[in-house]
This record gives structure tokens, C-alpha cells and sequence, in this order.
């Protein structure tokens, strides 16, 4: 073929997501405490069966192939974290939580800051 290839766009800017978030420790970090936290809070029944008595919404976690998971993630959290942390305290139920106000403020500044980079995804993935 005499034409260059030209790659998916939204391969691309995933491609440049992951670069800006492995390269800033801060939200690598933040993202890998949210996650942990997340998981563990829905990965047994008994886990799930607590936070289910507490709210509605479940945990959310991302997928590591698409870069509007971890803004969903994060955007999850911090709607659900004091519930997290009422079932975490209840009963027999531990649920592994960084309960620090800064992971709480960090979460919600890099969610923030994902919102764009979910925006740009959606705008792509929408695009005709």
C-alpha cells in the first residue's frame, strides 16, 4: 500500500491517557488505592450483602484496555465512600479501606482532571 497507515484515533489517545497517568506517581497511586478498595469491597458476598443493606450502587472497578474506567472509578468512589467505610465498621465485615481525608481529596481532584480525558473518549468514540 502506498497510503500510511493511520491508526484508531481513540487506540491513540488511550495510548496517551495511559503515558500521562503512569508517568504522574500521584494519580498512579491514587488510582491503585481507589481500585484495591473497590475490589475488595465487592468481591466477597459477604462484603457486597453489607454495602447492598447501605446503598444501592455498587463498587465500581476499571478495565485495564479502556481509559474511561478509571474516571468512572474514581467518580464511584467518591460517592460511595462513607458507605464504604459505615460497612467496613460494621459487624464482622473488614473491607480494606484507606480511610485518609487526603486519599479522599486526591480522588476527587483526579477525577477532575480524568473528566476531560472521559469527555475527549466519548467525543471520539461518538464522532462519525
Amino acid at each position: 500500500m502506498k497510503q500510511p497507515h493511520v491508526g484508531c484515533l481513540n487506540q491513540k489517545l488511550h495510548l496517551d491517557i495511559s503515558d500521562v497517568i503512569s508517568e504522574d506517581k500521584g494519580i498512579s497511586m491514587t488510582l491503585e488505592s481507589v481500585h484495591r478498595t473497590m475490589k475488595g469491597s465487592q468481591k466477597k458476598l459477604k462484603k457486597r450483602a453489607a454495602l447492598r443493606n447501605i446503598t444501592s450502587l455498587a463498587p465500581k472497578i476499571y478495565n485495564t484496555t479502556r481509559c474511561t474506567g478509571k474516571y468512572l472509578m474514581l467518580q464511584r468512589f467518591n460517592r460511595i465512600r462513607e458507605q464504604i467505610f459505615e460497612a467496613s465498621s460494621k459487624g464482622n465485615v473488614e473491607i480494606y479501606m484507606n480511610k485518609s481525608e487526603l486519599l479522599k481529596q486526591q480522588a476527587e481532584n483526579y477525577k477532575e482532571m480524568l473528566k476531560y480525558f472521559y469527555i475527549a473518549t466519548q467525543e471520539v468514540q461518538n464522532a462519525k
